[in-house]
């Protein structure tokens, strides 16, 4: 009896990990998630690393997403005959893609940065 109640506990707190684990990244994706789910340099998660993430759209119509702004950095200098219209990254709060000339940046900290050694955010405000 004792040992089925232990085993009762065990997955039920099981359960509740994997829920809270999973919570933030089954929030609903953006159209360019969906577009590019994953990072064409590196292989990330775009909607994983969804608070880091870019979006470079070229004057030919065509789209890169990649999952921060040092892959973005990269698509960028392999296609220096394109002429970017818009650079978006995603503010770091919301994850909502904003233009990254109007956003405020923030460098360094402790928080850990993605696929750089010194962290880079953006924020609309």
């Amino acid at each position: 009896m004792k040992t089925r109640w232990i085993s009762t506990a065990a997955v039920s707190i099981g359960l509740i990990c994997a829920c809270v684990v999973t919570i933030p990244f089954t929030a609903s994706a953006d159209e360019d998630q969906v577009t590019h789910p994953s990072c064409f340099y590196c292989g990330m998660d775009r909607t994983r690393f969804a608070h880091s993430r870019a979006l470079v759209t070229y004057d030919d119509g065509t789209a890169m997403g990649t999952c921060s702004l040092h892959c973005a950095a990269i698509d960028l200098s392999l296609k220096i005959d394109k002429t970017p219209v818009s650079i978006r990254v995603a503010d770091y709060t919301t994850r909502q893609l904003i233009d990254a000339e109007t956003a405020h940046w923030v460098t360094g900290g402790d928080q850990m940065g993605v696929m750089t050694k010194r962290a880079k955010w953006a924020f609309a405000s």
